[in-house]
């Protein structure tokens, strides 16, 4: 995998090189692997905890694949204090990973305690439905984010890894510094998304990958991700984004979901959508085909992107 460098904001030499000096395992000692985890779901309620492979969940064949790889000491699921998520709670006991619990829609909060209890400088945030992670990708990122001054790092972006497989890191001083702004409720719940938002005002690493495969989508939003998802993990043996985009090559169905909604799509998918088709033939005087408004907008969301 590449390892090209598209910095937002260009570091000083005095902190690279003082940076530099910070070993990776002095690093990791103060670096928290932070899952985070709730039920809550508008299309699939209780999603991480839903059996993926050889009857485990979704959290637990994450969790063992992270503590597997031995990047960090620290893993934390991030869930809410909310009772809705006490199974979340059970499921960490049971995995035996610490559970920080804090206000449901606030992520930053959360992160900021999860740091806190755990005494850590760094924070790596992990989708709990994200069960495919590159973790050799992440161990890329990490060296990447200590080579400079950075404050923010991440690599699921249009030239990184596949949907679903992406991380970032965080200092935990950013997280401090974000908190303290005037966020809208969704960068709160969402958690990064204001540094990605407004990245000039911060020191974002925009880490390259070049796997070159935009349209596939590995998240686990709905029950058609969770079997996809399955089969990819039974089948492909060291789960990074090479092996992945090898199988997909073969198995494109396994991509993305083939149930995504007709509005949803872009010209690309005529032929997995044949309404889709007759409402474009169907259309007088070669107009655009009216009846699908936002298709255009939808497809720039890269659910599933051809």
């Amino acid at each position: 995998m590449g390892k090209s460098l598209t910095p937002t904001a260009t570091p000083s030499s005095d902190t690279q090189s003082a940076n530099r000096n910070i070993s990776r395992k002095e690093a990791e000692k103060n670096t928290i692997i932070a899952i985070q985890a709730t039920m809550f779901s508008k299309v699939f309620p209780g999603k991480v905890l839903a059996k993926l492979v050889d009857n485990r969940t979704v959290l637990d064949f994450l969790i063992t694949r992270i503590k597997e790889a031995n990047l960090v000491s620290k893993i934390a699921i991030v869930t809410s204090d909310l009772d809705s998520d006490l199974p979340i709670v059970e499921e960490g006991k049971r995995l035996g990973v610490e559970v920080i619990r804090g206000p449901h829609d606030d992520l930053i909060k959360r992160f900021i305690f999860a740091a806190d209890e755990l005494s850590a400088n760094y924070l790596i945030p992990i989708p709990g439905s994200n069960p495919l992670l590159d973790l050799e990708a992440l161990d890329n990122l990490i060296d990447a984010h200590h080579s400079g001054d950075w404050e923010y790092s991440f690599n699921d972006h249009f030239d990184g890894v596949m949907l679903g497989t992406g991380s970032e890191i965080v200092n935990v001083d950013l997280l401090r510094k974000l908190d303290k702004q005037k966020l809208t409720k969704e960068q709160r719940i969402v958690g990064t998304l204001f540094v990605r938002q407004h990245a000039q005002q911060f020191k974002v690493q925009r880490f390259k990958e070049n796997i070159g495969m935009q349209w596939v989508s590995f998240y686990v939003d709905s029950l058609e991700d969770l079997k996809r998802v399955s089969k990819i993990a039974e089948h492909v043996s060291s789960l990074n984004n090479q092996n992945i985009k090898s199988f997909i090559q073969e198995y494109p169905l396994y991509g993305c979901s083939q149930k995504t909604p007709a509005q949803e799509i872009g010209m690309e998918k005529l032929f997995i959508h044949p309404e889709k088709l007759n409402a474009v033939m169907s259309s007088e005087n070669g107009n655009m085909d009216t009846s699908y408004p936002v298709s255009i907008e939808l497809s720039l969301t890269m659910r599933c992107n051809f």
